[in-house]
């Protein structure tokens, strides 16, 4: 437990993660920047049933936020719901706290481009930016 504490503790920036979405399985994220008390990521589109060990950036994709307009997103049945598919966010600020919840595993750290950080500078410029989750 300790060891895994220590590494939420020690997230690094351009480091990309394999973390646990659901008990359906596991997606990737990617550590745009973190604070005392924050991490901003990345997360993929990717989904994998077994928790991913290696990853090649050649393969992660984000795809475009489906239409749920009509979706009955507050059915009383939420195992009627339609699936949604893969979706992606570009940017998400997260609690230190709320990423140790993911159960997130180093895969690899490599430097970030310029517009992997688009979304996050966007956040960062507005003024009324959301706090984090």
């Amino acid at each position: 437990m300790l060891a895994f504490l220590r590494s939420v503790l020690l997230t690094r920036t351009g480091g990309v993660y394999s973390v646990a979405v659901d008990d359906r399985g596991y997606a990737v994220a990617r550590v745009l920047a973190t604070g005392r008390r924050s991490v901003h990521v990345r997360v993929y589109s990717n989904r994998y049933r077994d928790r991913p060990r290696t990853m090649d950036r050649s393969q992660l994709f984000l795809a475009k936020t489906p239409d749920l307009s009509d979706a009955a997103l507050n059915a009383t049945h939420p195992d009627s719901r339609p699936d949604p598919g893969a979706f992606a966010i570009g940017h998400l600020p997260l609690r230190r706290s709320s990423f140790a919840a993911w159960r997130p595993q180093l895969i690899r750290v490599e430097p970030l481009e310029p517009a992997d950080l688009a979304d996050y500078q966007e956040w960062r410029a507005s003024p009324q930016r959301a706090r984090h989750w």
